[in-house]
This record gives C-alpha cells, structure tokens and sequence, in this order.
C-alpha cells in the first residue's frame, strides 16, 4: 500500500509541474521496505510519462543539505519525498530546504503542510483513528485480535499549499481544485485560511478513476502541446 501511493504522489506532482522532464525521489536507504518498493513503483510510473526519476538519498537530518544540493545539480524540476525520510526530522528542515531551492515536492505527512508544504498526499488519519478505534471495541466485546482482518486504508488526504504554491510560480490546476472542492462524491473540503490549503476527504477508488484520467490528459498534452479541456 505505502509503495503504491508513492506513485500517486508522481502523478500529483506532474499535475502542478506538467513540463518536468525529471523529477527526484528522496530516500533513506537504510530502511529497504519503503526505499526498494517505493523506487519501483516510483520508476514504472516515471516511466510511464517518459520523465527521468532521480534518485537522492538521506539517512540522517545532517545529511539533507548535501541530498538538495545533489538533486539541484542534477537539475531535478520537482521532489517526491519518501515516507520513510519525513520520519528522520521535523517537517521543517525538508521542507525550508525545498523553498530555498524553489524545488516543488510533495510529501508523504500532513505535518508538513503545517510549514509551508507545497503539497501532501496520504492516508486519512482522521479515518486511520476511527478504524483503530472499531477494531479496539470489537476486541473489549471477545473477539481475537488474530481472527480480525488486516484493513487498508480507504480515505486519503490531498492537501495543496496555495500560499507555497503562488511563491513558487504554480498554477493549482483545474483538474486538482475539482478534487479540492469536489462535495458530491464524499470530498470533503475546507480552506485553513492562514496557511491556504484545501483538504479533501476522499475514497480510494475516486482517487483512482481521477489518476487515470489526469494521466491520460497529461500524455495527451506531452504529445500535443495542446490541453483538450480548453479547446
């Protein structure tokens, strides 16, 4: 599951940054369950829209200098930032670090759009917790912890920074602020108005039908040049 939204983080990113022709990955490489898994998933979907994946590495907060310097260098347009990094530090040095080098990234927690993230995509902790809070009274009423099945996730949280995103010369797109702002099918959205972001609420399988179609549209302006929303 971890591996797999890496790669809907990708095709996020590439909503907000369509003519990237490369983008990093920031991994730790001492922790192989999110760095191998991650990285393939990460690659078939770079694959996929023919970009190039970059790949920077950080096992430890003194070492994040040297990983943007690497990634400045090799000319990344924009940063995936691994689950498994965001828990080495506090969001606050990933992500200063990405507004010094006016790198656009998009990062694995929520903690991080509270300093200034450009942009979030994970799982709904709000859900996570109602989840955790079904499992402990089916335990307090008799069941065996063995005997209940392992849930995954079905809400996910998309947060976008507006503020973040105008500094860095982004334009939130169409196709993102309908998923923002989308009520009717169990989006829930708000604005937090000192940090200008959206939330939105919404089921695994929406976000999938929306990924297919936005990457659908992406290929189609790569080939053309052309957005077919606005012909």
């Amino acid at each position: 599951m971890w591996a797999e939204v890496a790669g809907k983080r990708l095709d996020l990113l590439l909503q907000l940054v369509p003519r990237a022709k490369s983008i990093a990955y920031l991994r730790n490489p001492t922790n192989p369950v999110f760095a191998e898994s991650e990285a393939r998933v990460l690659q078939a979907a770079a694959d996929a829209y023919a970009i190039r994946l970059l790949f920077v590495n950080a096992s430890r907060p003194s070492d994040f200098e040297t990983a943007f310097a690497d990634l400045v260098h090799q000319r990344a347009d924009a940063l995936v930032v691994s689950s498994a990094v965001s828990l080495l530090t506090d969001p606050d040095q990933i992500v200063a670090l990405a507004a010094r080098h006016a790198v656009p990234a998009i990062y694995a927690w929520r903690a991080s759009m509270a300093v200034g993230g450009l942009m979030s995509y994970a799982t709904s902790l709000a859900d996570s917790w109602r989840q955790a809070g079904v499992y402990t009274g089916r335990i307090l009423k008799g069941e065996k912890p063995a005997d209940l099945p392992v849930l995954q996730p079905t809400k996910f949280e998309l947060l976008i920074n507006l503020k973040t995103a105008k500094a860095l010369g982004l334009t939130v797109p169409l196709s993102l602020q309908v998923a923002a702002d989308e009520t009717n099918n169990g989006c829930v959205a708000a604005i937090a108005h000192s940090r200008f972001w959206h939330v939105c609420d919404i089921t695994r399988a929406q976000m999938e039908v929306r990924f297919r179609a936005n990457r659908t549209l992406s290929r189609h302006r790569r080939m053309t040049g052309r957005d077919p929303s606005t012909s």
